[in-house]
């Protein structure tokens, strides 16, 4: 092996005395595999004209170079780079042409064995993802080393109509781990199928590579994959001291294991001088259950039933009735009366109820009178719902 390394040496320097000086600063470099090997090679113009000089390399290791067309006036001199990769390289000698205007540089690349100091490996061989639907790739970068690495740039061949989004450079401490993720967008018309990417770590000249599959899902029906529930009790929102609104709790969970973007709420049945706040289009992640607060503030407190739905694209998820009460503005609560069965919003109310007067019992400023006046009204609700309970099993 070494006098075969011997012999191409003392053939690297052998230019055709041309048009150019070719000269490489260290045409055979010995690397560890998995690093990339960087010659330096100066170019010199030895004719009286300017050249327009063209150039190429040829290897069996994937090479590229800093500069593809130089233009050098006479006498005039440049350094251009060509890089080697050796992730994939087997062990001993590789040799790259580079050429100048036909001007041939013969140049060489000894792979070693290295120690596998930076390491990327996928966390999923695959991972699903439907149409029209945002996903994360993720994966696990170590360094092996006993040195800090520096400046760590993740890149891939990740499709650009998915439009990934590659974390940005990081330093990673000695023997340190870190998992780091790469999201994407799949359109809704993006073709189904398995698509196989790699995904490249790289500092300094060491580099690694991990694969994984993306296999994309024909979109299908998004009807309950989020479940909405209203959590008790609300909170007034008050103004010089008077109720004039709710504050509701909406706990939101996805059932999905790809993440929903750009949901939007929709009131059906809100009268438009309704002022709501905290709707604004949101992201919830796959399995994430997500707690959203809306503000409304009613120009009434009379009994007003909304339905309340989440969409994406104007396709609904899952949507909710409640019923929106007071007996006037000073109330202290709103009652929700939730969707289904009609003795179980009597229990909701009954419990709103207690609520109801736990909160009043608590605000000295809050007379007898409309205490009574509030109990009133709410029984003559729960006696209305119960007569519906049983109208309802009569027929049965």
């Amino acid at each position: 092996m070494k006098a075969a390394k011997y012999l191409i040496l003392g053939t690297l320097l052998i230019g055709l005395a041309m048009a150019l000086s070719i000269t490489a600063e260290n045409p055979l470099q010995t690397v560890e595999k998995g690093k990339v090997a960087d010659f330096k090679i100066q170019i010199t113009n030895t004719e009286a004209d300017q050249q327009n000089i063209l150039l190429s390399a040829e290897s069996d290791l994937p090479v590229s170079l800093s500069e593809e067309v130089i233009s050098l006036a006479s006498g005039e001199t440049k350094i251009v780079h060509l890089f080697a990769v050796t992730e994939n390289a087997e062990q001993g000698l590789h040799l790259i042409k580079f050429n100048a205007n036909g001007q041939i540089e013969n140049l060489a690349v000894n792979v070693e064995e290295g120690n596998g100091i930076l390491e990327i490996n996928s966390i999923y061989d695959k991972i699903k993802v439907l149409q029209g639907e945002t996903q994360e790739l993720k994966f696990l970068i170590r360094n092996n080393g006993d040195e800090k690495l520096r400046n760590i740039v993740i890149s891939g061949d990740i499709p650009e109509s998915l439009s990934p989004q590659y974390p940005e450079t990081f330093n990673l401490d000695a023997k340190a781990v870190k998992e780091i993720s790469i999201k994407i967008n799949v359109p809704k018309d993006y073709p189904t199928g398995e698509y196989d990417v790699r995904v490249f770590a790289g500092s300094g000249n060491t580099i690694t590579k991990a694969e994984t599959t993306i296999e994309v899902e024909g979109r299908k029906s998004l009807k309950d994959a989020l479940d909405i529930q209203i959590m008790l009790p609300w909170e007034p929102v008050k103004e010089n001291g008077k109720v004039i609104g709710y504050k509701i709790t909406a706990k939101v969970r996805n059932r999905l294991i790809s993440d929903l973007s750009n949901v939007e709420w929709k009131f059906e049945g809100m009268p438009e001088t309704w002022e709501v706040s905290g709707n604004e289009p949101f992201t919830i992640k796959g399995y994430e259950t997500k707690y959203v607060e809306l503000t409304i503030i009613p120009d009434s407190f009379a009994e007003k039933q909304v339905n309340i739905t989440l969409e994406k694209d104007g396709e609904v998820i899952t949507s909710q009735t409640i019923t929106f009460a007071g007996y006037k503005v000073g109330a202290p609560t709103g009652l929700v009366i939730a969707g289904g069965s009609t003795l179980i919003g009597a229990v909701v109310v009954i419990a709103l109820i207690i609520a109801l007067l736990y909160v009043r019992a608590k605000n000295a400023e809050k007379d007898q009178k409309e205490i009574e006046e509030t109990k009133t009204y709410l029984e003559k609700i729960v006696s209305k719902i119960s007569g519906e309970a049983k109208s309802k099993t009569k027929k049965k």
